[in-house]
């Protein structure tokens, strides 16, 4: 009798032992999903780390404000410097073709 008792013990212990797994793995079954779902989220996070990293490094190489500023102001002012150089060498260019003209008539 003792065996038997001991089988029945042993068959409700295991019963018990299924149905308590039957119930950890329900309860767990949202925590591997979003385990799952965190890795596939850290791999974009760090894709969009590089990237960003990346744009930062381009961004360092860029010219600010205050330099493209200095830059256009340069332009203006050697726009101004070769229009009084075209104003120069046009009475030169002028006086070149006079005296050409003179000397082809003498």
């Amino acid at each position: 009798m003792p065996v038997e008792l001991v089988a029945k013990w042993l068959g409700a212990l295991a019963l018990l032992i299924s149905i308590m797994n039957t119930f950890w793995a329900y309860l767990t079954r949202e925590a591997r999903t979003a385990i799952q779902r965190q890795g596939e989220l850290t791999t974009k996070v760090i894709s969009h780390d590089r990237r960003i990293q990346g744009l930062e490094h381009e961004i360092k190489h860029m010219p600010s404000k205050d330099e493209i500023h200095e830059v256009k102001v340069e332009i203006t002012e050697m726009r101004g410097a070769l229009s009084r150089v075209e104003e120069a060498l046009s009475g030169t260019s002028k006086t070149v073709e006079r005296i050409d003209d003179f000397l082809r008539k003498h």
